[in-house]
């Protein structure tokens, strides 16, 4: 293989290997492999976030952040998961109308 064959297929595969790194990075999502059905204290939670599996996730899920900022991963169908959910919606909202 002559020198300038070599040098124009490693160029190739280098822009090759970029894009993939590039776009893997631009795809990367934290998603919760797992839930836990350990009634996470109200105290505890500062928000959350739904998890589907349309974001490309494998299951739906809960995501509540704590006031450590730690991703905790609840079943969307338990009651106390609902519970807690309404019980933070209602706690911002008490928020937002006092800071206006």
């Amino acid at each position: 293989m002559a020198p300038s064959t070599l040098i124009i297929l490693l160029a190739i595969f280098s822009i090759y290997a970029t894009f993939q790194v590039s776009s893997a990075n631009i795809m990367s999502f934290d998603c919760c492999l797992q839930t836990n059905n350990k009634v996470i204290p109200q105290q505890n939670v500062r928000s959350y976030r739904r998890q589907t599996t349309e974001e490309g996730c494998n299951i739906e899920a809960i995501v509540f952040i704590t006031r450590k900022n730690k991703h905790l991963c609840a079943p969307p169908g338990s009651q106390w998961v609902k519970d807690l959910m309404e019980k933070v919606d209602k706690k911002r909202g008490h928020e937002k109308k006092r800071s206006h």
